[in-house]
């Protein structure tokens, strides 16, 4: 086997170069090549090639080992070079079974070595396009196909044993089924010589069949020959069959060489398919376009993601939730947001009542002064004639933001989800509530984080929304406190 391997394709070694490594040695073959791989440089390039194979195959998946050694390593380059451009079908139906195996078992080598041994798998080739190829064929093979030439090369030669079979089956309405075994001629009875004459009969019958198959192929031009043997030729063979019509209706040549040929043909009277002339069917060897050996030009990067909800850095230090007011002013601050989130969805009639009614849950466990702490607050917000339009009708909460900001060569791709929004004829007001925290006095204040944070979405609004004017507010909820942050400082921290 390892003989094989180095003959084969992907190590090259020529007779000579095996014998001197094979001969005389008193060890397996892969042992004697590892010993001897610095004598000559064939026998280096073969134990370099199976060394980095061997490492490979305990680790590596079927698909990936064999697509390496096919496709860096050569391999496709040099059983192309050696078996022809049909050879590559079979190697693509080789990867594909590598894949096809690791989709259904464990991607193992050996295992699917074991799978493809067991198993039969039949390649069906598509032989009509036209490859500018001799294609070897035999009769059964050439079925249902057609080229413009065709040469019968063997007709002076007939199938012995198909013509003179040793076993018969016997099978009529008389009796039941039997297998007779024929022995020799002068031994054999009346019923195993009629069967055997019927089966020779039958046998000459399929004979002729195939000359029909084998001399209809042919569209244009269609050649007739054989050999004989020191014996002759036998009775009844397909240049038999086919010599006494031709030499009648044809006319007879002297090649060359001083062979008698005989010939039919008919002049053509239409158009050739390929009109031009042989000089126009020749294929023009042209230079490829330069594109095709330059290198691709760089790909555009790709946007990259940004998602302002989600912080890169540290966010600003929170009032902890396990210092001495046991966590209340964080759940004063979720409960908040929660409030301004839902309530601006109902008649402004029914806020108080639904506020009552989320505060008094007993899972949110707050006092009465805590509930209308609470409830005052929240109410004062929606109320206050400088915000409510911020939470009146046409306001929309929890809405996603979606789209790309920034220059060529530094976008990026902005995906959010701001607390609410509100879009009027010519303005959009995105708003953002900030819980826990203990609010800054002036927007110089406010953190970095927040500041490109609220940067991006009114970038992105602003693709969105391009004629109308956007404002980007902060709600304190620990106060709770409105805060419009000005264009100024929003363009200094714009992504």
């Amino acid at each position: 086997t390892t003989a094989v391997v180095l003959k084969g394709r992907f190590a090259e070694l020529d007779e000579q170069a095996l014998f001197d490594l094979a001969y005389g040695r008193q060890d397996t073959l892969w042992r004697t090549l590892e010993r001897r791989k610095d004598e000559k440089p064939p026998f280096a390039h073969a134990h370099e090639k199976l060394s980095a194979l061997l490492a490979a195959a305990d680790m590596t998946p079927p698909y990936e080992f064999y697509a390496g050694l096919l496709g860096p390593g050569g391999g496709r380059r040099a059983l192309l070079a050696h078996l022809g451009a049909e050879a590559g079908e079979p190697i693509d139906e080789f990867l594909g079974l590598a894949l096809d195996f690791e989709r259904d078992h464990q991607p193992s080598l050996e295992g699917f070595l074991h799978w493809l041994e067991v198993g039969e798998v039949e390649i069906k080739r598509e032989m009509e396009r036209g490859r500018n190829e001799v294609r070897v064929l035999t009769v059964h093979g050439a079925k249902g196909l057609e080229a413009e030439v065709v040469f019968l090369p063997d007709t002076c030669a007939m199938q012995g044993a198909q013509l003179d079979p040793r076993l018969h089956w016997r099978s009529d309405e008389h009796g039941p089924q039997a297998v007779l075994w024929r022995m020799s001629k002068s031994d054999e009875e009346e019923v195993s010589a009629a069967m055997h004459e019927e089966a020779r009969e039958e046998a000459k019958r399929e004979y002729r069949r195939l000359l029909y198959v084998a001399m209809t192929r042919a569209r244009d031009r269609l050649y007739i020959g054989g050999w004989e043997t020191k014996t002759g030729r036998p009775d009844g063979c397909w240049y038999d069959l086919v010599a006494p019509a031709i030499q009648e209706t044809g006319g007879e040549e002297t090649d060359e060489d001083g062979n008698t040929l005989w010939r039919i043909e008919e002049p053509q009277t239409a158009d050739p398919d390929r009109p031009g002339g042989p000089a126009a069917a020749e294929t023009v060897l042209q230079s490829p376009p330069p594109w095709t050996l330059a290198p691709p030009a760089p790909e555009p990067e790709p946007a990259k993601p940004l998602a302002p909800s989600r912080p890169s850095e540290d966010e600003p230090p929170v009032m902890s939730p396990l210092g001495e007011d046991d966590g209340r002013r964080f759940k004063r601050g979720t409960i908040i947001h929660r409030l301004l989130q839902s309530l601006p969805d109902l008649p402004e009639s029914e806020r108080e009542a639904a506020a009552r009614a989320f505060l008094g849950r007993p899972g949110l466990d707050l006092t009465s002064a805590e509930r209308k702490d609470l409830l005052d607050e929240t109410l004062s917000v929606l109320a206050h004639p400088d915000l409510s339009a911020l939470f009146g009708p046409g306001s929309l909460a929890e809405v996603p933001v979606t789209g790309t900001i920034g220059s060529e060569g530094s976008l990026w791709t902005l995906s959010g989800q701001v607390d609410r929004l509100v879009v009027t004829e010519d303005a959009v007001t995105v708003i953002d509530y900030k819980t826990n925290r203990p609010p800054p006095e002036a927007e110089k204040d406010v953190p970095a984080l927040y500041l490109r944070q609220m940067a991006a979405y009114r970038e992105v609004l602003r693709e969105i929304y391009p004629d109308h004017r956007v404002r980007a507010v902060l709600l304190w909820t620990v106060g709770p406190r409105m805060m419009a942050l000005g264009d100024e400082i929003l363009d200094a921290h714009a992504p």
